[in-house]
């Protein structure tokens, strides 16, 4: 049971996270968001 609880389980832990992980898109919206905030640094320039 112990060896189980060592190996194992933290196995299927990690399996599931990287599934998660998988499902995880910011890499393809970064751009679209550093070009937004580039358009409120520009607009709170021009505010001041």
């Amino acid at each position: 049971m112990i060896r189980m609880l060592f190996s194992i389980v933290p196995m299927v832990l990690y399996v599931l996270v990287a599934l998660t992980l998988k499902g995880y898109t910011l890499n393809k919206q970064l751009p679209q968001i550093r070009e937004e905030i580039e358009q409120r640094r520009a607009a709170a320039v021009k505010d001041e």
